[in-house]
């Protein structure tokens, strides 16, 4: 089971730059791994970055979480959220930064519980108790923590 890391929301931490973002993905194209379409700024209240990108005839988003530096790959709308895995980006993220965590379509997908928060302060439990995503991607990834 996965457990979110401490500071996911943003509470009592610092962004991580969002050129940083950039460079890892522009590095992921350089490696013939996806083809960058166009890098989201910031948009508040968002706890992430995003990228559009394509790999393998396929389009779909780069998520960063911007406080814990947590990777996942997918497609949302506002009623649907659909992830993916991408073994080959996977082994570049990582051959490119090992500070990344990319985490697989089966963690984010899977339902968000108590149980996953267990490293989270108690500030934190009680920001999320209070609106807990049906799963790990929605809550890894969203809007409602400003």
């Amino acid at each position: 089971m996965y457990e979110v890391p401490s500071k996911f929301t943003g509470l009592k931490s610092e962004p991580v730059d969002i050129n940083e973002f950039k460079s890892l993905c522009y590095s992921l194209q350089g490696l013939g791994v996806l083809t960058v379409e166009s890098i989201k700024a910031h948009e508040y209240p968002n706890n992430y970055y995003e990228a559009i990108v394509s790999s393998e005839n396929e389009k779909f988003s780069l998520f960063i979480n911007m406080y814990i530096s947590v990777i996942g790959l997918g497609n949302r709308t506002e009623n649907e959220e659909k992830y993916i895995n991408k073994p080959s980006i996977f082994s570049a993220v990582e051959e490119l930064n090992g500070n990344y965590t990319v985490l697989t379509k089966e963690i984010l997908s899977a339902n968000a519980t108590i149980e996953n928060l267990k490293k989270l302060s108690a500030v934190e439990k009680h920001e999320v108790k209070e609106w807990l995503p049906s799963t790990m991607g929605g809550l890894l990834f969203t809007w409602f923590f400003d």
